[in-house]
């Protein structure tokens, strides 16, 4: 696939020249877990304060922030109980990075039972979140793309499969947009990994490729 123009006045000329990579299907938790560390310091839109016990109050993006801190914590110590609980509460508070993490989980039936309808409800929540969480919202879409592209289960058509890898590629334009000439140069493997992965789809739909496309 080759970057759009519409990447290029962003995008320095080494990025251009990347070498395209094997087709990506999904990011490890490890690489999902990096990229998100950095997302649960994004100021909140929605400053509203929730009450403690103690009569203290703290905004929902804070109280989001330390149950994922503590989930990702707890995961990693292999406390996977602990770390789930977390990573829930963290969700349900509409963390984008966390909504996709538990999506991934759910897909995948780690550390939960794999539930398809709940890794397409977390995902969706996920990419509703747009670019507040940085890479979160766009793994969201693409990851559904992926999901119904594989996935007889959701019985989507190729419309709408495509129309949730548009969805993705909008979002990665977005962060373009946002992100400075370093931070472009910095995630320059990363952002051509979705590139690859959303091109990847396409390719899919189009070639009847995708196995929900083949029952």
């Amino acid at each position: 696939m080759k970057i759009d123009k519409r990447f290029c006045q962003t995008i320095d000329q080494p990025m251009v020249r990347i070498k395209m990579k094997m087709r990506i299907r999904l990011l490890s938790f490890a690489i999902i877990c990096s990229l998100l560390f950095a997302c649960s310091s994004v100021p909140s839109d929605n400053p509203s304060r929730i009450d403690l016990s103690n009569g203290n109050t703290i905004s929902q993006l804070e109280l989001a922030t330390q149950f994922y801190s503590r989930g990702v914590a707890e995961l990693q110590r292999e406390n996977i109980v602990e770390g789930m609980n977390n990573i829930k509460l963290c969700a349900s508070l509409a963390h984008g990075g966390c909504a996709e993490i538990l999506g991934w989980y759910y897909y995948k039936g780690e550390h939960v039972e794999k539930d398809l309808e709940q890794a397409e409800k977390w995902e969706k929540i996920a990419w509703s979140t747009g670019i507040k969480y940085i890479y979160a919202g766009l793994s969201g879409a693409l990851s559904l793309a992926e999901y119904y592209c594989d996935e007889s289960y959701f019985g989507k058509s190729k419309s709408e499969i495509l129309d949730w890898a548009k969805k993705a590629e909008k979002l990665l334009l977005q962060l373009l947009v946002s992100f400075s000439r370093d931070e472009v140069y910095q995630s320059k493997e990363l952002i051509q990994q979705f590139l690859d992965r959303i091109e990847s789809v396409r390719n899919n739909v189009k070639n009847n490729a995708c196995p929900s496309l083949q029952s």
